[in-house]
């Protein structure tokens, strides 16, 4: 077992809260250096779809971001964003939606 398999591992073994707030963490980290497509990743893990709509997408070009592999990831955004998060962010919601054409 290699390292990196051993630590996953062993971080699968925390209390689900604790990873969600790693990862939220880990999330905020990422986007308070710009680095907003990693952030979103984290912030989908906890199914926090108001930190992915909160970012500055208007600096940001999500499109480079969007391949066959990932393509997925866009579209649960899209469907999964509670209502009320889709109006509140109603401008980064619509980059979402308009870039899976």
């Amino acid at each position: 077992m290699s390292g990196k398999e051993f630590l996953k591992k062993e971080f699968d073994k925390l209390e689900p809260l604790f990873i969600k707030n790693i990862y939220k963490k880990a999330g905020k980290w990422y986007a308070d250096n710009d680095n907003y497509f990693e952030a979103l990743m984290f912030y989908i893990k906890t199914g926090d779809y108001e930190s992915v709509l909160a970012l500055d997408w208007s600096n940001s070009n999500i499109l480079k971001n969007i391949t066959r592999n990932n393509k997925d990831i866009f579209l649960e955004i899209v469907l999964k964003t509670p209502t009320k998060f889709k109006k509140k962010y109603a401008r980064n919601y619509l980059v979402f939606v308009l870039s899976l054409f």
